[in-house]
């Protein structure tokens, strides 16, 4: 009996508790755990895709460095060879 009543207490004891303001902060308690792992999620995917345009951007960089590079090496021989069969 005595098991029975300390039952009743503590169920009416939650009850009472239980109010929109506990519900509320339940719910914000959990919104708060599920919003903090999404955007640690998201900020992975937002580095990565960071990384990834600076390596793109870095590789462009060089070819373009590396092509003016390659041309002017090639116009220096053009003219090279030019001024050399050009002069007697």
């Amino acid at each position: 009996m005595a098991c029975a009543a300390s039952y009743c207490l503590l169920y009416i004891y939650e009850r009472v508790t239980w109010t929109a303001k506990a519900k509320h902060d339940a719910f914000r308690r959990q919104y708060i755990s599920y919003a903090t792992s999404q955007l640690g999620m998201i900020a992975g995917i937002a580095t990565e895709h960071c990384s990834s345009q600076v390596e793109r951007y870095y590789l462009r960089s060089y070819r373009a460095v590396a092509f003016l590079t390659l041309s002017t090496s090639i116009t220096t021989d053009v003219l090279t060879v030019a001024a050399a069969t050009t002069i007697p």
